[in-house]
């Protein structure tokens, strides 16, 4: 498909688009955040189709929001049933030739049917204590490769974003609940209020907080979902990829100021090539020599630090600070474990400096790196 010419509300009608805003299909989240890089004159209508995207979802699962949008779909063509004394036929993925029918609907959408959905939304939601962010107005923050971004929200809580990282804030945060949505990499400092938790919610987990530093990690290509807390106090749940599932959570697990709690991707458990995970593990760790931080949380020095890594989880980390695909020609290098600390430097240098710890070659043609 020609995705250049699309248009946001095109970008919101294709499939892998949507799947790419959940984070549910490692394969299509790869796929649009290398295009994103490929064209970067088309990233502010990408992130256009974003806000859109998650303003139409309101928070939920994949499952959720078909399910909503069926019945908005019905709605709405029942809508035009009684205005025109006809039934249109279901809504579709948009294609340019539909162009005219889509305005329609749009124009459906915006003054009458959006509203009803809305009512709809607000009623069957009231009771669900995740449903923090189930409001249209989001503000959403997003980093590109090797980018990152400082964030100051409302209640004075300051974060931190790594690396292709998304952090979605709903319009009345710090209203009634503290309640944000990441996908990626953040490092929190949360301004303390005893009586309004601070909630993050990744694909994977919840983390609970009052007031407290600390770090979250939940990419979806990762094998692995981590928080590391550096003050105060923290809890975590797992969610198994479904915040509203309340029926298939971990309890809550509290942490103390040094650990680390590790819970396996449920996408890769059962993946062939994924390295043996303990559910969950909870480490310690120490501050590195030269500061007062943890090597999880040394990305907000702009360094980078691998501590017993495999190469596969290594060669992820580089993909988004170096705008790369690293792909391996010998499988057994994936689980080469190395051991080295990197300020700003070339990817060479850090590949070349890893060859004298393991025996292997690399080669760059363009913006591939092929291991070998």
């Amino acid at each position: 498909m020609d995705y250049l010419t699309y248009d946001v509300e095109q970008f919101v009608a294709d499939e892998t688009f949507c799947q790419y805003c959940l984070g549910n299909n490692p394969d299509a989240v790869r796929f649009w955040q290398e295009w994103v890089a490929m064209h970067p004159e088309k990233k502010p209508v990408v992130d256009r189709a974003k806000k859109l995207y998650f303003a139409l979802n309101g928070d939920h699962t994949d499952v959720d929001f078909r399910a909503d949008f069926t019945k908005f779909k019905q709605v709405l063509n029942q809508h035009s049933s009684d205005q025109k004394g006809t039934i249109r036929p279901p809504l579709k993925p948009i294609k340019t030739k539909k162009l005219v029918q889509y305005i329609i609907a749009a124009t459906l959408l915006c003054s009458i049917g959006l509203p009803l959905w809305l009512f709809w939304k607000n009623e069957t939601q009231s009771d669900n204590p995740h449903s923090s962010l189930s409001v249209v107005e989001t503000e959403q923050y997003s980093t590109g490769v090797g980018e990152r971004k400082h964030i100051q929200l409302p209640d004075g809580s300051k974060v931190m974003l790594n690396a292709r990282s998304t952090l979605i804030v709903a319009s009345d945060f710090n209203q009634k609940t503290r309640s944000i949505q990441l996908s990626g990499e953040a490092f929190f400092e949360v301004a303390h209020q005893p009586t309004r938790p601070f909630l993050v919610n990744t694909p994977h987990i919840t983390v609970k907080v009052t007031g407290t530093v600390f770090n979250v990690k939940d990419y979806p290509n990762d094998f692995t979902t981590e928080t590391v807390l550096l003050k105060g106090s923290v809890a975590v749940n797992h969610h198994q990829g479904n915040v509203d599932d309340k029926t298939n959570r971990t309890k809550w697990i509290e942490l103390k100021p040094n650990q680390k709690l590790i819970f396996p991707n449920q996408a890769y458990t059962a993946a062939e090539e994924a390295p043996p995970l303990i559910v969950p593990e909870l480490t310690s760790v120490v501050p590195v020599a030269t500061s007062s931080l943890p090597a999880e949380a040394e990305w907000t020095r702009n360094r980078l630090i691998f501590h017993d890594e495999t190469f596969e989880e290594i060669a992820l980390i580089l993909e988004r600070w170096y705008d790369v695909t690293i792909t391996f020609e010998r499988p057994a290098l994936k689980d080469e474990r190395f051991v080295g600390s990197f300020g700003e430097v070339p990817i060479e240098r850090i590949l070349t400096t890893l060859q004298r710890l393991s025996q292997f070659n690399f080669r760059k043609e363009g913006t591939s790196i092929i291991i070998y």
